[in-house]
């Protein structure tokens, strides 16, 4: 038997839950890893890579590169998703009560300067034999789920790099296993249904990434009632019945980011926009609508038990 060690532990304001095959040295390299990621990309934390060019004005700013990777997938993630993945609305999620971290209550998003939502992506400079990124005045970013994704990823990648034979890492529910498995061949990883109290169904592959989205993941009491945070770019606003059809939505795809990035695309365009384009790039994705109808795209069957 392979030996396979697990650590569990908070970050970015959610839960990581790491396992790694073939190696019993790498647990406090992954808790140290994704802490360092947070500390780059958190919107809550004012000192990190994120927080620094959301408040520069326009100015030039040095970063990670890490954080040039990041804001790349940022960029791609709304060109391909033709605007339904849209990092540019931090001000509106401020203004409507997500302006301080629901696990750490004693950290803020602050916006030191007029920030606007209207804004191209394409106005973004980046340099990277200089380690610089400049965002055009106004222009701020949000990494919100995509962050998460990408962390797995790169996480999974490293713990490879230094000797694991496998790896699943998990955050929050973005979900990028590589190699090995516990089992020797595939990773098996089980649905919930929407209330998170049963278990919808399973799905197995060999490597990859998955993600599952939902409205009620991240929620908070306004004075309007209970928000969450999933907008509609169109409407500025939380997402709603009007605006989709559907409840839950799970991708899988060959990285946890692009998971991420179509789950919520489809819960925000809805399934008879976003399935065309999600069998012509071969991920596969399931979907549940409010009336507890299951609906799958065309290459989902590959990956269910």
């Amino acid at each position: 038997m392979p030996t396979i060690t697990q650590s569990v532990f908070p970050v970015m304001g959610n839960t990581a839950d790491v396992t790694v095959i073939g190696s019993d040295h790498l647990n406090e390299f992954a808790c140290s890893l994704l802490q360092q990621l947070e500390q780059l990309w958190s919107r809550f934390i004012p000192t990190s890579d994120i927080s620094q060019l959301n408040n520069a004005a326009g100015k030039a700013v040095r970063v990670s590169p890490h954080t040039i990777q990041l804001i790349k997938y940022l960029i791609g993630a709304y060109e391909s998703t033709h605007g339904a993945f849209d990092p540019t609305l931090l001000p509106v999620l401020i203004n409507i009560g997500y302006g301080t971290s629901l696990s750490h209550p004693e950290h803020q998003s602050i916006l030191h300067n007029v920030s606007s939502w209207n804004i191209s992506l394409s106005e973004i400079r980046i340099n990277e034999e200089m380690e610089q990124v400049q965002l055009p005045a106004g222009l701020t970013l949000d990494p919100g789920g995509l962050g998460k994704g990408l962390a797995a990823d790169i996480l999974a990648t490293e713990l490879m790099d230094r000797g694991a034979t496998g790896a699943c890492v998990s955050i929050g529910g973005d979900i990028r296993c590589i190699g090995q498995s516990p089992q020797g061949d595939f990773w098996t990883i089980p649905i919930e249904t929407p209330n998170a109290t049963s278990e919808l169904n399973t799905v197995s592959f060999a490597q990859g990434g998955i993600a599952t989205s939902w409205t009620h993941a991240k929620t908070w009491e306004t004075p309007a009632g209970v928000q969450h945070h999933i907008l509609n770019p169109k409407t500025r606003l939380p997402l709603t019945r009007a605006d989709s059809s559907l409840v839950q939505t799970t991708v899988i795809a060959n990285e946890a980011v692009w998971a991420e990035i179509y789950a919520t695309a489809l819960l925000v365009s809805g399934s008879e926009i976003m399935f065309p384009i999600i069998d012509s790039l071969g991920v596969a994705a399931q979907v549940i609508e409010h009336s507890g109808k299951v609906l799958v795209s065309k290459h989902w069957k590959e990956f269910s038990l």
